[in-house]
Formats: structure tokens, C-alpha cells, sequence
């Protein structure tokens, strides 16, 4: 399976087993530009459908990093609510921004 696919996969299957309704996930960063080396890690923005809490947050990035990690994929995970990131994508200010302008939706 190409890495693109067993992160779409784990975010899926972890976001279904802990009830939270996933909108997209945005690869973004080196491996989206094709400029990553051999160690880079993966940069992936999850947009959900509702605000989560801190908690929720913690637990879905932290299993999802878990899971990869034993695939051999270092990864970072930023969450960010539909709503949220309609009144921040145009702020160059965050993160966002960067990750929509140049992020690929896998």
C-alpha cells in the first residue's frame, strides 16, 4: 500500500472508532512538494466536521501517530474544525493557509 493510502486509512479507521466525523485530510509540507529527504515525516491537516475538545484531539492525533509510527512513518497531526479553518484559511498568520495553498488531499 503507498504511504498516501495507509494514512488515509489509519485517519479513517481511527476516526470511525472513536465517533468523530473527518471532512478531508491534507497532506502538506515536504512530501506534498516532492522536496522531503529519506527522514523527513509527514504533514497532515485533518479538517472535521465539529469542533473537537482538547481531548478528543490529544487521542486521535496520538493514536493516529501510534499506529503510523509502528509502520515506520513519522507523522504530525494538526486538527482543525470546518468552521475554524473557514475563518482562518487567509490568515498567513497559521498554519492553515500554507497547508491549504500547497497541501494535497489525499
Amino acid at each position: 500500500m503507498k504511504e498516501k493510502e495507509l494514512i488515509k486509512k489509519t485517519v479513517v479507521e481511527v476516526c470511525r472508532e472513536l465517533g468523530i466525523e473527518l471532512g478531508e485530510v491534507i497532506l502538506f509540507g515536504s512530501r506534498a512538494r516532492g522536496d522531503f529527504r529519506k527522514d523527513s515525516d509527514w504533514d497532515i491537516l485533518l479538517v472535521t466536521e465539529r469542533e473537537l475538545s482538547w481531548r478528543e484531539r490529544l487521542r486521535l492525533s496520538g493514536e493516529i501517530r501510534k499506529r503510523l509510527a509502528k509502520k515506520g512513518m513519522p507523522i504530525d497531526v494538526l486538527i482543525i474544525s470546518r468552521e475554524k479553518l473557514e475563518r482562518l484559511k487567509n490568515d498567513p498568520g497559521y498554519v492553515y493557509s500554507y497547508a491549504l495553498s500547497e497541501g494535497i488531499r489525499v
